[in-house]
């Protein structure tokens, strides 16, 4: 017998929750590692926290990926309403927690290569791969502000049969 009786057909958020809710957390570095976009010369630098949540014994893994420079690599941009360059937010961002946790600025850090555990699309999980790292971050405390957004990234078409990014 195969009758599965009535089903309803309903696109839904994946079932496993990898994130905080929102708050401010006690925070540690685990790693801090340099990437170049696949596309442009655009670089970002993506900081993993071991995030400390109340009543659980092992602490939530946080990536958050920065980018600090434009397509053609550049930290700067010129301001159309005043014409004044100034450093991109990214750029801002992490020199600011460079400054915070070692007192220097985020051009004067040392940077290492190491192997860190990077998604492969391929492969379709974390697999080590040689990375430019600022073992100067690691193991620094931080408080991190937290806001949880569950949001669906794609978009299912019924007729198709096919899942597309949303823009």
């Amino acid at each position: 017998d195969t009758d599965l009786g009535e089903t309803e057909e309903k696109d839904v958020l994946g079932g496993k929750k990898f994130t905080v809710p929102s708050g401010v957390y006690p925070a540690t570095i685990d790693v801090a590692y340099f990437d170049v976009s696949k596309s442009s010369k655009a670089k970002s630098l993506t900081i993993v926290y071991h995030v400390e949540e109340e009543g659980k014994d092992e602490p939530t893994e946080i990536r958050h990926q920065v980018w600090y420079t434009n397509k053609l690599g550049l930290t700067k941009y010129k301001d159309k309403k005043t014409g004044e360059e100034r450093y991109l937010p990214g750029f801002v961002e992490l020199n600011n927690l460079a400054q915070m946790t070692t007192n220097k600025e985020l051009k004067e850090l040392t940077t290492r290569v190491a192997h860190v555990e990077v998604w492969d699309s391929e492969a379709k999980k974390r697999l080590p791969q040689e990375k430019y790292t600022l073992p100067e971050l690691v193991g620094k405390k931080v408080q991190l502000g937290i806001k949880e957004i569950r949001a669906n990234k794609t978009k299912y078409d019924k007729e198709a049969d096919t899942t597309t990014p949303l823009a």
